[in-house]
């Protein structure tokens, strides 16, 4: 098997925070050895979205909104706050309802 083929039908899901690049994107080719197709780069989400769960779907990267930005892994998202407010009453990112809250009026979903 050449260098950048694989042998097994089968891609793991992407890990959180990426997503499978388009079909017919990249330089990675089908092997002229197997009917195989060539495994798909998982891509970083795009920038101002996250994504936390393992999955292959670009539709997966959900907005930040506009209270918040993308860390850096792109699995989660970091609540705007002011040096002084995150002292007195911190905000919590959600990834499941997608937005900032109050710790202190936070209760998390079951």
């Amino acid at each position: 098997v050449q260098q950048g083929y694989y042998t097994t039908s089968q891609e793991e899901p992407c890990p959180p925070g990426t997503y499978r690049e388009d079909e017919t994107a990249g330089d990675v080719k089908p092997s002229p050895v197997t009917s195989f197709k060539p495994h798909r780069k998982c891509i970083r989400c795009p920038n101002g979205t996250f994504k936390y769960l393992p999955g292959d779907q670009a539709s997966l990267c959900r907005e930040c909104g506009p209270a918040a930005v993308n860390n850096f892994f792109r699995t989660s998202c970091d609540c705007h706050q002011s040096a002084t407010d995150r002292e007195v009453d911190p905000l919590i990112f959600d990834v499941l309802l997608g937005a900032c809250f109050k710790k202190s009026q936070y209760t998390k979903p079951p």
